[in-house]
């Protein structure tokens, strides 16, 4: 979703559209590798159960605080 408003910007040179929609991607892939490894440690110290349980809830929280940002 933002990444098609980035490319519909009027008057926004094409280069820096390409540049967002990067720092969009590395952003999105460093957020899901360190969400695994607190997946991953969580588990270690309790359960999988117990991971998972704590990984939903977050997920959730940072959707709803993420949320806001995007109503207009």
């Amino acid at each position: 979703m933002a990444a098609h408003r980035a490319q519909a910007l009027p008057g926004q040179r094409h280069e820096l559209s390409g540049h967002a929609l990067g720092l969009h991607s590395s952003g999105t892939l460093t957020t899901q590798g360190v969400g695994a490894a607190l997946a991953g440690t969580v588990a270690q110290v309790t359960s999988a159960t117990t991971a998972m349980t704590v990984m939903a809830m977050l997920s959730v929280g940072v959707t709803l605080a993420l949320a806001r940002g995007l109503r207009p």
